[in-house]
């Protein structure tokens, strides 16, 4: 007896699976032929027949299967077969294998693109030592609202350090700029001072040279750490360390470079690291505030070491009470990877991608349906021929295998060259929380192949227990026979494609809606004839505010000679984004009570002369003048009058911020103007205040007016500025339009998303439809013939075709507005100037829809009316 006869004895509950598989397979067996009629016993009696002898069938199932449940080399043999197969038969028809794979790797390329991004920005680990106990402190405002301020004052640091027993390591940190003159131009960099345990809380270590230590900080010691990203871009010198750079004109050694992909605080853009001395000074110079972060005490939760910070801030309070109180919050270091706007505006475009995806997979499901219908008479020989149901479904399933990592491998190539797109038009507002860059790396390969693979089994298992079960499913002249069922699922898979993109469409229609009102904004400024300049002075070398003072002076005179200057003004910033913002206010009108509000006041101060030299428009009063700095004289836009008094004449009334404050007068109202942005992320009320002229702040934004081309004037600014000091960094230089475009960047990039994957999905569903369309035409061509032979007309003929497309159409539009009037209520904080619901984007996106599936269906229309019925029916 050989070992295989003895296996089924040594493994009982293997030979009870067999035979439990063979009862199985007989019955079903059974079951088809009673459905043809036969009586049960004959049929059961038949089935065994057919299947032949029942000991040998048990043997052989039982030699493919080895003692620890594995596949048998048979079994691994038998599907290198199917490889074999799959590839040569897709070989055979290379039209539906690169269609299929195409569809699909357009949507799984998409998808691991914006996966790639949002994983970058959201997802991905923080680059630190178990970041998930790193806290950073910030000092709750002792009022109702409980604003955190993300820092400490300078003389709380040392009291609350030193008490703070819950941290296990403490560090502070601060950004500045610095600028450094040893290059041909002087440049303006980020610098992060840190104090010398910032890199042991973080758990980092140089990629090159050393970490700071203690006396690094001391007077008279000048070190610093580049960034790996500014090593890089100053030329990767592998002997970089001990060199001496410039910076304020003053020699600092370099002591390390920083690991590659390292950042902190995740909103930091710092090309240097300086270090924080062990009085809280850099580089002799005092800070005002400074930043607070550190380490979980071992064993220590994060609500633990909050109660005991609670504790810690009401002992102080207690002993020694400070203005802004000493009652702190803790929040783990990743608590914050973008603004609200941008993390919607990520999901957003996550959400959109899965639409487009699913569109793909619908379009490569009705691709195997097709397949499927065209190959149940290779299956019903198969199964003719001995083949099980089972081994026709493995067949099937391997090449949907096989097509998945097709799909796979063209879909990197397009998510790399979606990546590069998308670089190329991200906002600043999405980079400046990301701490990884984004790109095809590990973590985006692993899930484009991992979509690849559940897409393509999705796509293809349906189709193949459809083909497998209906296999042989033809009459005896070996025609198909019309299988209604699948046909209603086509149907049903193009209706849910056109809804898929029926949302989208009313998604990109609403962004394109809201980009165009943003640029229809009026910013306050006569942009068209505005030349600017942004500066910071170092306080290095204008340190006092009559330094300042004079610099601004010389400056303003030196502007106003310019040929084709007609004004010159400075402020902190120029529209549509400068200034400063106000919040937690107390609002009071004089005569009226102070009440609390929650929005946002943006401001800025202004010398007399601002509103001219911009060219924006009074509503009501005048501009300010010299004298209103000390009679508190402001101008407002009508936002704020209307947040104020209710209504906008209000020329010589009074208010306040806060019940602590001066009265303000308003002196002037004008009718726009932005200083928060285009779409107003920080509010639309504005006021200005008057400029102390003897004490100008460090950085400022120079506006000329000309009347000419202001682009012709930005080298003559820029030859102003370095003869005044050659080692002064423009921070900025760019025309008035230029400055509005900047604004537009944010909307335009999901204007630009969203739109390619609507457009895109858009056309995968009118391809969908197009085939869907093609393919019935050409299934029902006998039947077709069969009618004009009966005197039916071609309009008929190509009606019938034509209300078949467009009644899925109509469907799936309706569901498809039904679902958006959902959806688009998520992105209604991404809109501006318009609402979801809107008609003119409804009824534009339906017409779009049916116009596109009109023009799918039409040529198959017209492909059906010239079925001549005498070649259709000749084989009858």
């Amino acid at each position: 007896m050989t070992p295989r006869r003895l296996l089924p004895h040594r493994n009982p509950g293997r030979r009870e699976a067999v035979d439990e598989e063979i009862r199985h397979h007989l019955a079903e067996a059974a079951d088809r032929l009673i459905d043809e009629g036969w009586d049960p016993d004959e049929a059961r009696a038949e089935a065994e027949r057919r299947f032949g002898a029942v000991e040998r069938v048990r043997d052989e199932m039982l030699a493919h299967r080895d003692d620890d449940g594995r596949m048998t080399m048979e079994t691994v043999r038998a599907l290198a077969q199917d490889v074999r197969l799959t590839l040569r038969a897709l070989r055979r028809r290379p039209v539906f294998t690169w269609t299929l794979v195409l569809t699909l790797a357009v949507g799984i390329g998409a998808a691991g693109a914006i996966f790639s991004m949002i994983d970058a920005v959201l997802l991905r680990p923080l680059p630190y030592d178990d970041p998930d106990r790193i806290v950073e402190v910030g000092v709750v405002l002792p009022d109702e609202r409980n604003y955190v301020m993300p820092f400490l004052m300078r003389d709380q640091v040392e009291e609350w350090m030193g008490g703070a027993d819950f941290l296990s390591e403490v560090a502070v940190h601060e950004q500045m700029s610095v600028v450094r003159t040893d290059g041909p131009e002087p440049e303006q960099l980020s610098a992060h001072a840190v104090g010398p345990s910032l890199d042991d809380v973080l758990g980092v270590q140089p990629a090159l040279g050393r970490a700071f230590t203690a006396a690094d900080g001391r007077p008279g010691e000048r070190v610093v750490m580049l960034s790996h990203r500014y090593w890089v871009r100053t030329g990767s010198a592998p002997d970089i360390v001990g060199q001496t750079i410039r910076l304020d004109e003053e020699p600092w050694t370099v002591i390390g470079v920083l690991p590659r992909g390292f950042k902190y605080p995740v909103t930091s853009r710092a090309e240097l690291w300086i270090p924080v001395a062990d009085d809280y000074t850099v580089a002799g110079r005092a800070q005002t505030q400074l930043n607070v972060m550190g380490r979980l005490a071992p064993g220590l939760t994060l609500e633990a070491a909050q109660g005991r910070a609670d504790a810690l801030g009401e002992g102080l309070t207690a002993e020694q009470p400070h203005e802004i109180g000493w009652m702190t919050r803790l929040q783990t270091v990743g608590h914050w990877r973008g603004n609200p706007d941008t993390v919607r505006g990520l999901w957003t475009a996550f959400g959109a991608v899965v639409g487009m995806l699913l569109i793909a997979m619908v379009n490569g499901a009705n691709l195997q349906l097709v397949r499927g219908e065209d190959r149940r008479g290779e299956v019903g020989v198969r199964m003719a021929l001995g083949a099980s149901r089972g081994r026709v479904l493995r067949h099937m399933l391997v090449e949907s295998v096989v097509l998945s990592l097709l799909a796979g491998l063209a879909a990197t190539g397009l998510a790399w060259l979606f990546v590069e797109g998308l670089r190329a038009i991200a906002p600043r507002e999405l980079t400046f929380g990301m701490v990884h860059d984004f790109g095809i790396e590990s973590r985006a390969l692993l899930a484009v192949f991992a979509v690849a693979l559940s897409s393509g089994l999705a796509v293809g298992l349906l189709p193949a227990l459809r083909t497998a079960r209906a296999g042989g499913a033809q009459d005896v002249a070996g025609r198909r026979l019309t299988d209604r069922s699948t046909q209603r699922l086509r149907s049903l898979l193009v209706v849910g494609e056109v809804a898929l993109s029926v949302v989208l469409l009313v998604g990109a229609g609403l962004f394109m809606r809201s980009f165009a009102a943003i640029a229809r904004v009026e910013i306050g400024m006569d942009s068209e004839r505005i030349a600017a300049v942004g500066l910071s002075l170092p306080s290095s070398r204008y340190e006092s505010a009559a330094d300042r003072a004079a610099f601004t002076g010389q400056l303003t005179e030196r502007l106003s000679a310019l040929p084709g200057a007609v004004g010159v003004t400075f402020a902190q910033g120029l529209p549509p984004q400068g200034g400063g913002i106000s919040f937690n206010l107390e609002l009071e009108a004089e005569g009226g009570e102070s009440r609390p509000i929650d929005d946002l006041v943006n401001f800025n101060t202004v010398p007399p002369g601002f509103i001219a030299v911009l060219g924006t428009r009074l509503h009501e009063g005048r501009g300010l003048q010299p004298g209103d700095r000390e009679s508190g004289g402001v101008v407002i836009d009508r936002d704020l009058a209307r947040l104020i008094f209710d209504e906008d004449r209000v020329v010589g009334r009074r208010f306040r911020f806060d019940p602590e404050d001066d009265w303000s007068t308003v002196v002037g109202v004008v009718e726009e103007l932005k200083l928060g942005g285009l779409d107003d992320p920080m509010g639309s009320a504005a006021v200005l205040y008057p400029m102390d002229p003897n004490a100008p702040s460090a950085f400022l934004s120079f506006a000329v007016r000309t009347d000419g081309d202001p682009a012709t004037l930005l080298p003559l600014m820029r030859q102003v500025v370095h003869d005044l000091d050659p080692t002064l960094p423009l921070r900025t230089l760019q025309t008035g339009e230029e400055l509005v475009a900047e604004g537009l960047v944010r909307p335009r990039f999901l204007v630009l998303l969203i739109g390619v994957l609507a457009a895109t999905s858009l056309l995968l569903a009118v391809v969908g439809l197009f085939g869907v369309v093609s393919y019935t035409v050409a299934r029902g061509r006998r039947e077709m013939g069969i009618r004009m032979a009966l005197g039916a007309s071609s309009a008929r003929v190509r009606g019938g075709v034509l209300r078949w497309g467009l009644g899925v159409t109509v469907i799936g539009v309706a569901l498809g507005l039904g679902a958006a009037t959902l959806v688009d209520d998520l992105a209604a904080s991404l809109l501006y100037g318009v609402a979801p619901g809107d008609p003119i984007t409804t009824v534009g996106v339906a017409v779009t829809m049916v116009a596109a599936a009109l023009l799918a269906c039409w040529l198959p229309a017209a492909r059906a009316t010239r079925v001549d019925p005498a070649e259709v029916l000749r084989p009858e």
